[in-house]
């Protein structure tokens, strides 16, 4: 009778171990896919603050071209809402022959050095004053 009741315990003993092996490889696993979620959440804010910061900016230099006829570019450094230390380097290059500006815009955000900037170049239309 003592030798069944040993194995009993034994073998309840081993189910323990690997219900406790089972239900920490889960939590893991959930740790780990609440983690990679939380990555892609952060990337994609990131990549949609980048596209929002590129239009601001593209907007920005089409106003001031049209109206500042020496307007060649500028660092934008942006409000501390969004990051203090992010900025836009906005550079336009006039074509004298035709009626537009090649405008090349760098958007720092965030501010690492990991490569994280947005470059884009569209036609600005310069100004009938020139």
């Amino acid at each position: 009778m003592m030798k069944k009741r040993r194995r009993t315990t034994g073998a309840i003993l081993i189910a323990a171990m690997v219900c406790l092996v089972i239900v920490t490889a889960t939590a893991g696993w959930m740790v780990r896919a609440a983690l990679t979620r939380t990555r892609l959440v952060q990337n994609h804010h990131t990549l949609i603050q980048r596209q929002w910061l590129a239009a601001a900016a593209s907007d920005r230099a089409a106003a001031r071209a049209a109206t500042e006829p020496d307007y060649a570019g500028e660092v934008w450094q942006l409000p501390e809402v969004l990051d203090p230390s992010a900025k836009v380097d906005i550079q336009i290059t006039r074509n004298p022959d035709s009626q537009t500006a090649q405008l090349t815009m760098v958007i720092h955000y965030p501010p690492t050095s990991s490569g994280r900037t947005l470059q884009r170049e569209i036609q600005v239309p310069q100004s009938d004053s020139e």
